[in-house]
């Protein structure tokens, strides 16, 4: 199983993923460590459990705000990002993508506690 060493907050992680997965983790990585450079911004140096907690809170109400879009459109999440014609049906894809990375970054989330 592939591992890669993810930054946060200049603490680096070594995280296992599946094969071909490694970009897409890395990805995940510089956005979590971008939304965490974020709050530092705004509340300081709180300590990375207080700051992944922060974080893994916005990124928690962004999803459940995605679920709620999906919900009121009657639309069901899809696990392809194809690209779609028309826009409500791209962004229900979006909403559908984040609710799949809000789940892969519970599993990083609590790989890190283990550590």
């Amino acid at each position: 199983m592939p591992e890669v060493d993810v930054t946060i907050n200049r603490r680096v992680y070594r995280i296992a993923c599946g094969a071909g997965e490694e970009d897409r983790l890395r990805l995940l990585g510089r956005e979590i460590d971008q939304r965490i450079q974020n709050l530092v911004s705004d509340v300081g140096q709180v300590g990375n459990d207080r700051l992944l907690a922060m974080a893994s809170i916005v990124i928690a109400d962004e999803l459940m705000d995605a679920v709620a879009t999906l919900a009121e459109a009657n639309l069901e999440p899809r696990a392809s990002a194809a690209p779609l014609a028309d826009p409500a049906l791209r962004d229900a894809a979006t909403a559908a993508e984040i609710e799949a990375v809000a789940q892969r970054l519970e599993g990083i989330a609590d790989s890190l506690e283990q550590t």
